[in-house]
């Protein structure tokens, strides 16, 4: 049930990380191959639904081929869906794949991999699990909700987003740090003629002891920084 919960929430978790809201003191106007922060913050989320949408694909089509697809204890079971990386000990290993996935806003697509390591130590009912990811976008529409109507991005990757994530738990409980770290790259445009190159370079940590989250970095030229609970709270 353990190594369940925690792969099932892997998705959940890594693509709200994905939205982190970003700030700057610079409040001036963007050139044409910038975006503002409000901007940035829009499309950072609208990314991360996209990620969202194809992560679920990912997952669904495990399970359409194996039972227990969720679950690292089931990859055994899968066959050729689960490709192992290593045998026998604590660890266990796989790596799911989809290919141009169309992307949600109806134009272009993306293409995603995914790969998954648990190492479970019975004795101490605990269990570790590290993930990294790429997405690779191609001339995917996405649409970034701003507080005033709505901006059109054609994303395609340069070359793509990549992700790692490592979580921990004792029991169904995760405990200590759980950090997430988001890079690459990738390429805009908009419908009214301008364009950009935007780099993603951002971590957050979670410390569950300490019950505070805290995220720093950039993402389209824009600070990320952000923090939560703990003694601030």
């Amino acid at each position: 049930m353990m190594r369940k919960n925690l792969t099932t929430g892997l998705l959940a978790l890594v693509m709200a990380l994905g939205a982190v809201a970003c700030s700057d003191d610079d409040p001036t106007e963007p050139k044409e191959s910038e975006l503002s922060t409000e901007e940035a913050t829009a499309l950072a989320e609208a990314l991360a639904r996209v990620g969202d949408d194809v992560a679920l694909k990912v997952f669904l089509q495990a399970v359409s081929q194996g039972s227990n697809a969720l679950a690292p204890a089931g990859i055994d079971a899968l066959g050729d869906v689960f490709t192992p990386q290593s045998h026998g000990g604590p660890h266990k290993s796989f790596t799911l794949s989809v290919e141009d996935v169309p992307c949600v806003g109806g134009e272009g697509d993306v293409s995603a991999q995914l790969t998954v390591t648990t190492t479970e130590y019975p004795e101490e009912d605990r269990v570790v699990l590290e993930a990294e990811g790429t997405m690779t976008h191609q001339a995917c529409r996405v649409v970034a909700r701003k507080q005033q109507g709505q901006q059109v991005f054609a994303i395609t990757g340069d070359p793509n987003l990549s992700w790692t994530l490592r979580l921990e738990a004792v029991g169904d409980e995760l405990v200590g740090e759980q950090t997430f770290a988001y890079n690459g790259a990738f390429r805009w445009t908009t419908p009214d003629g301008r364009a950009g190159r935007c780099t993603v370079d951002y971590s957050l940590t979670v410390d569950m002891d300490e019950k505070r989250a805290e995220a720093a970095g950039t993402f389209c030229g824009v600070n990320v920084q952000w923090t939560a609970g703990g003694s601030d709270a």
